[in-house]
């Protein structure tokens, strides 16, 4: 179902084709996964894996270069610099958590109105359908500047320091092969769980709309504030429903591989 409004400030007019995973992450991808710079994510609609990630008409001018802007902060501060040489902890201001709002705004738009019902595991309730709504006003206030914070829905970040991998060094782990060379995004609603869930290389963000209240002592460390570091070697630590669902998005991700492209990333043949 297509937008026909800003999906952030409402307005009417012609809507941008913006892509959902920032393209820093999907070019990065495309330059370092074996010498024909491949890209394996999730599959397009044709059922053909994506090769420059997904895009959709979602937010007007105006809102597509205000998330932009956020997004080549984190590009420059946090993502080359964290993932290629975190040899110590790098910080962040409040670009990290405009960038994580965005983010999830921008995976909200796809999967309520773009998802490829071949991928959707089940089409979302009527109460779940409000709760993501909700949630989605939520990261527009805060976007918009009319709220300071993001109500109780400030996202959570866990960072996989996995750095650039060596031309001759092995990756066999799905686990590795899926946070170095992949992204994913998806609504998380199993379990009684509802949750905005987004992976760009080394970096989860998630966002759990149901129940709001979240343990620090079950996501130590993991909450993004409006200042803080990121600490790419610190041992990650998450309820266990997290770790099943992201094994579960491992094994989703890694059906896209066949099994000549996981030998070509394993080898990461540089070119």
């Amino acid at each position: 179902m297509a937008i026909d409004k800003c999906f952030l400030c409402g307005s009417d007019g012609t809507l941008q084709l913006g892509h959902v995973i920032p393209r820093f992450a999907t070019n990065y991808i495309k330059r370092t996964s074996g010498k024909r710079g491949h890209k394996r994510l999730r599959r397009g609609y044709d059922g053909a894996v994506t090769q420059d990630g997904a895009k959709y008409r979602m937010f007007c001018r105006s809102c597509e270069q205000l998330l932009s802007k956020d997004e080549a902060m984190f590009s420059r501060q946090a993502f080359g610099k964290s993932y290629f040489s975190a040899s110590k902890p790098v910080p962040y201001e409040e670009w990290m958590l405009r960038f994580a709002v965005g983010l999830m705004l921008r995976v909200c738009a796809a999967e309520l109105h773009f998802a490829d019902p071949s991928l959707v595991a089940r089409p979302l309730k009527t109460r779940e359908r409000r709760e993501f709504d909700r949630a989605c006003d939520d990261f527009r206030y805060y976007l918009r500047g009319d709220a300071i914070w993001p109500g109780k829905l400030a996202p959570l970040r866990l960072s996989f320091g996995l750095r650039s991998v060596p031309a001759d060094r092995i990756i066999r782990n799905p686990v590795d092969q899926y946070m170095t060379r992949g992204v994913d995004y998806t609504l998380a609603i199993d379990g009684g769980i509802l949750a905005v869930y987004a992976h760009i290389p080394s970096h989860v963000f998630w966002t759990q709309i149901s129940p709001k209240t979240v343990k620090e002592s079950d996501w130590p460390n993991s909450r993004i504030r409006k200042k803080g570091l990121i600490d790419m070697y610190r041992k990650q630590s998450a309820p266990d429903y997290f770790w099943e669902f992201l094994e579960e998005r491992v094994s989703i991700t890694m059906e896209t591989f066949s099994d000549s492209l996981q030998k070509t990333i394993a080898w990461q043949e540089q070119g």
